[in-house]
């Protein structure tokens, strides 16, 4: 998207410029660090969501490749971490407590899971019918 803008003029060095100003804050990596991890921090998944467990996914992706062009990756533990705790719909709790053993990207997987049997995988309407326990 944000080179797309460009593309009337063609101008590569005016793309490069936006692109690290949007993506680096002008070059203060700290800065966009920080701000990107509490969004990170503050991103959750309730049982209304917009858009599901593919949304909150997607943007926990996006949010934490942001960190790591930053040079602040998080460890899968980490990540495990932000992104089960961040889940507060009840219908999820019994799967998260399974997932003790599993590393981020099982632990993801097996959540999504859970989602499609629970068809609250892409809720494009935000609300669901009924929070199962």
């Amino acid at each position: 998207g944000q080179v797309l803008k460009h593309s009337e003029s063609q101008n590569g060095a005016i793309a490069y410029a936006h692109l690290r100003a949007y993506y680096d804050l002008d070059g203060n990596k700290e800065i966009y660090a920080k701000d990107t991890l509490t969004k990170l921090l503050h991103l959750t998944l309730e049982y209304n969501s917009n858009g599901g467990m593919n949304r909150y996914i997607h943007n926990f992706d996006t949010l934490s490749s942001k960190l790591e062009s930053a040079g602040h990756e998080l460890s899968e533990e980490q990540k495990k971490t932000i992104f089960t705790n961040n889940i507060n719909d009840r219908d999820y709790l019994n799967t998260i407590d399974t997932c003790d053993e599993y590393d981020f990207a099982t632990t993801v997987s097996k959540l999504r899971q859970k989602a499609i049997r629970l068809n609250k995988v892409s809720n494009l309407r935000g609300r669901h019918n009924v929070n199962q326990a």
